[in-house]
């Protein structure tokens, strides 16, 4: 049996053996990403560690799964679930500045008075500061809508749910937004699991349990008609 191999690394500290769960969470339509790992601190020997706001990032055998920033961590928890010390850390994916940034402005604006959704998110990412990579493709249908002090992550999910497009930000800050059903057809779209490379978007990562006459642990990949950038 190979042995599947964890490693967090949060603020420069490697944590490889004391991973005892990760549960990944990656949705649509602008929704935040978030990840949560249980790490063995039995000798304490992380005690003081993992402070919030530190860069953190996921893998598992050397694939990178998910990049972003420690969010909490808890150590008041019950230590009988794994029957030893252990500690939470809440992690924030790389879309979490979308619900810092808020902008007020109205579309129809200025030169974009026929305004096309992706312009629209184009213009609201440089109004608000944001530091993600986009290059609107103009191909978007148009869309008229407001902001008012509203975050972009609320704006951005009302304009994709308006005309039935999806987007999400990817672990190497670029915004991707496209038709729904027609992964490709104004960006590209792919789902990639490269060990190191910070452009890999595996989308999900479920926990499940077995009964106790399984004893190894095994991965489930699961597929079917491709309509989104989720199959």
């Amino acid at each position: 049996m190979v042995a599947t191999t964890i490693i967090a690394v949060i603020g420069g500290v490697t944590i490889s053996d004391d991973v005892i769960f990760m549960d990944i969470s990656m949705r649509n339509k602008f929704q935040l990403s978030s990840a949560v790992i249980h790490v063995d601190n039995s000798g304490n020997q992380y005690g003081g560690s993992f402070l919030a706001g530190e860069a953190t990032s996921l893998s598992i055998d050397g694939v990178t799964m998910f990049v972003g920033e420690v969010e909490t961590v808890n150590t008041d928890i019950d230590p009988s679930k794994y029957d030893k010390s252990w500690m939470e850390v809440t992690i924030n994916g790389p879309d979490h500045e979308l619900k810092e940034l808020f902008i007020t402005r109205t579309y129809p604006y200025s030169s974009l008075q026929t305004p096309k959704a992706d312009d629209v998110i184009s213009d609201a990412l440089t109004l608000a500061g944001a530091t993600y990579t986009y290059a609107s493709p103009s191909a978007a249908p148009e869309y008229n809508t407001s902001f008012n002090r509203s975050f972009l992550t609320d704006g951005f999910k009302k304009i994709a749910s308006g005309i039935n497009w999806d987007g999400y930000i990817s672990m190497a800050d670029i915004l991707h937004f496209f038709e729904e059903g027609v992964v490709g057809a104004h960006t590209t779209v792919d789902l990639l699991a490269i060990a190191d490379d910070p452009t890999s978007n595996i989308l999900n990562f479920i926990e499940g349990e077995e009964d106790a006459d399984t004893v190894k642990n095994y991965i489930e990949m699961s597929a079917g008609e491709l309509k989104d950038h989720y199959t």
